[in-house]
C-alpha cells in the first residue's frame, strides 16, 4: 500500500525529499495516470507512447517499480518516467510527484544553467539545429543513403520538398551522431536530453537514438527544430515503423503540429487548417499547392 504524506508535512531539500517521494509514489499508479495499463504475466504493459507501438512493448515493474520499453531501450524508476513523459528534468519531475503526493519540497535558489549543460535551452536548441544539418547533409550526399534517397523518389516526395522540409537520415549506426557531436562540442548529456542519444543500461555509453530512419524535423514556429520523427525503410527488420522523439524541454507533442512553421503564412491568409495524418501527407499536399496543412505529432 502506498501512503501519501500530509500537505502539512514539513519542507525539505530535494536530496532528502527523493526517497520520501519515490516510497510515495507507486509507478503502477503513476504510469496509470499517462498510460492505459493491462497485465501480462508477473508484469503490467501498455502501449509506448515514444515509438509506433502496435502491440504493448512498455513493461512495469510493479515488485521492482521500474520501468522499460524494449523497443525504445529506455526505462528506469518512476522519476525518469515523468521526466521522458513530461519532457523535464528531474528537479521538476519530483515537484510534480511530490505535489501529487502532498509532499511540501524547500530548496535553496536555484543557481541560472550553465552554458553548454544539458540544462541549457540554448544549447539544446543548438544541438538540435545541428543534428538536423547532419542527417540532412547525410541523405542528399552520403553514398550509404541511397536506399533512402531511393524510398522518397518511390513516395513521390521532390528535391525541393526534401530541402524545404530538410528531410534527413540516420545511418544504420550506433555512434555515428554521437561521436560527431565530440567535434561539435556537443557532451553525451546535451544529446541524451534532447533524445539524439540514449544510454546503454548495460554498458553505460551512450549511443545514437536514430538509426537506419528517414528523419522529418518538427519544427517550432520559430523554425528551430525541436523534435524527429523517423520512418524505417522497407524489407527493415526494426518492428517499430515510426519512432518518434520523447518528449523534452524543448519539445511537448501536445502542443506541436508537424509543418506549422510552414504553413504559416497559408493558415493566416486562408483562415483555415486542414489536419492530415502524417509527415508525408503534409509534405504531398504541399506539391500539389494546398499549403494550409499539418500534422498531429
Amino acid at each position: 500500500m502506498v501512503h501519501h504524506a500530509s500537505s502539512n508535512t514539513a519542507g525539505f531539500f530535494a536530496d532528502d525529499a527523493k526517497e520520501q517521494v519515490r516510497q510515495a509514489s507507486d509507478i503502477v499508479a503513476v504510469v496509470g495516470s499517462y498510460l492505459e495499463l493491462r497485465r501480462q504475466g508477473r508484469h503490467l504493459v501498455a502501449r509506448c507512447p515514444w515509438h509506433d507501438d502496435n502491440r504493448p512493448s512498455l513493461q512495469v515493474n510493479a515488485e521492482r517499480q521500474s520501468w522499460k520499453c524494449w523497443v525504445c531501450d529506455i526505462g528506469g524508476d518512476v522519476f525518469s518516467f515523468v521526466m521522458q513523459r513530461e519532457g523535464v528534468e528531474f528537479r521538476e519531475a519530483l515537484d510534480m510527484l511530490a505535489e501529487r503526493a502532498g509532499i511540501q519540497v524547500r530548496r535553496a535558489k536555484q543557481q541560472p544553467a550553465e552554458p553548454g549543460s544539458p540544462n541549457d535551452k540554448k544549447t539544446l536548441y543548438a544541438a538540435m539545429a545541428w543534428a538536423e544539418k547532419q542527417f540532412h547533409r547525410f541523405l542528399t550526399e552520403a553514398m550509404e543513403a541511397e536506399n533512402a534517397r531511393t524510398y522518397l523518389q518511390q513516395r513521390g516526395i521532390s528535391d525541393e520538398s526534401v530541402k524545404q522540409f530538410h528531410i534527413g537520415f540516420a545511418p544504420d549506426d550506433w555512434t555515428w551522431l554521437v561521436n560527431r557531436a565530440r567535434t561539435a562540442n556537443f557532451s553525451p548529456e546535451v544529446l541524451q536530453a534532447v533524445f539524439l542519444a540514449g544510454v546503454s543500461q548495460k554498458s553505460g555509453r551512450p549511443y545514437d537514438f536514430f538509426r537506419g530512419r528517414v528523419l522529418f524535423p518538427i519544427r517550432d514556429t520559430q523554425q528551430r527544430p525541436i523534435a524527429f520523427g523517423g520512418r524505417v525503410l522497407p524489407h527493415s527488420d526494426d518492428p517499430a515503423k515510426y519512432k518518434n522523439s520523447p518528449e523534452t524541454r524543448l519539445y511537448s507533442k501536445h502542443e506541436q503540429l508537424y509543418g506549422l512553421d510552414i504553413a504559416g503564412s497559408a493558415v493566416q491568409k486562408d483562415r483555415h487548417i486542414i489536419v492530415m495524418e502524417g509527415y508525408t501527407d503534409v509534405i504531398m499536399a504541399h506539391q500539389h499547392g494546398i499549403a494550409n496543412v499539418v500534422a498531429v505529432c
